[in-house]
């Protein structure tokens, strides 16, 4: 989303002035201004969904939730996948997108509607 774009653009600049444009562009990083191993940012990651009452999952999970609410808010699976940058389409809907349940309920919701609702079904005949 533009805001939250904008928002890190505005974190590198404060880690940049923070750092007196020493060391590298990083947006996130420790307070040398050097990045943080990847088991440091894993544990902080999950120390904030502990916080926040939520449950656990790894970091790289985040990559497979955005791609199922890219497909569940029906964004074309092409534009998913330039936008995960996959080389191949199938790994995005075989291996990142997962279907849910309201995403089960949603096409039983609409056979209903179009099976055993009379009055639909008769708007669009002429008896």
């Amino acid at each position: 989303p533009s805001e939250l774009v904008q928002k890190l653009k505005e974190h590198r600049t404060s880690q940049k002035h923070a750092h007196h444009g020493k060391g590298k562009d990083y947006v996130c990083c420790r307070k040398d201004g050097e990045p943080y191993n990847t088991y440091a940012f894993s544990v902080m990651f999950s120390r904030f969904l502990k916080r926040k009452g939520l449950p656990h999952c790894r970091f790289h999970d985040l990559r497979h939730i955005h791609a199922t609410l890219l497909l569940k808010s029906g964004v074309n699976m092409k534009t998913a996948q330039a936008r995960l940058g996959h080389s191949d389409i199938s790994t995005t809907m075989n291996i990142y997108t997962h279907v849910d349940e309201t995403m089960q309920s949603d096409p039983a919701e609409r056979m209903d509607a179009w099976l055993f609702d009379v009055s639909a079904n008769q708007e669009g005949s002429n008896e």
